[in-house]
């Protein structure tokens, strides 16, 4: 009964030490990977573009009008007076 316990508490640490030594660090890193992959592609999207289609190393991007000025000749001019 005793022996039963002990095997079953020394295959517990065992276990649990083997998921801390190597499966945490391989799981920290996955995500630390994906997180700056993720950033990456929020980055290069502000910088170039909207990605529209890939394949292989050919990327198509649709650069957005990210200054805010537009050139289209839709836009109104509004004029306006400050009334005191």
């Amino acid at each position: 009964m005793i022996l039963k316990l002990i095997a079953v508490i020394l295959a517990t640490v065992l276990s649990f030490r083997l998921i801390v030594r190597y499966i945490l660090p391989m799981l920290g890193l996955y995500v630390v990977k994906k997180a700056s992959k993720n950033m990456e592609e929020k980055m290069k999207e502000k910088s170039q573009g909207q990605k529209i289609y890939q394949k292989g190393d050919t990327e198509i991007r649709l650069k957005s009008n990210q200054n805010g000025s537009s050139n289209s000749k839709t836009d109104d001019y509004i004029d306006f007076e400050e009334v005191d």
